[in-house]
């Protein structure tokens, strides 16, 4: 069963999902620097970013360019043009 994380939702223990789409980019930001003080990489290991890609390309610039953390190891970009995936250091 998938359990609620700050508007979220856990795939399982490591794998969290976050959709930001439908969100101004303010509240994008605001959700993902709180999310990331939250998170322990000892427990996640990624986070997919449901950020949208066809109204409007603000968070998925944000989240693809501009949004940096220490817990962020890499960026995987996938096929899905509205997803991205922050693999966390371990």
């Amino acid at each position: 069963m998938a359990k609620k994380y700050f508007g979220s939702e856990f795939r399982s223990k490591e794998v969290i999902e976050v959709d930001l789409h439908g969100l101004h980019l303010w509240e994008a930001q605001h959700q993902m620097e709180k999310l990331m003080a939250l998170i322990n990489p000892e427990e996640v290991r990624e986070i997919v970013v449901i950020h949208g890609h066809r109204r409007g390309k603000s968070i998925l610039r944000y989240i693809r360019e501009e949004f940096q953390n220490d817990k962020i190891d890499r960026k995987f970009l996938a096929l899905n043009q509205g997803i991205t995936s922050l693999i966390l250091k371990q």
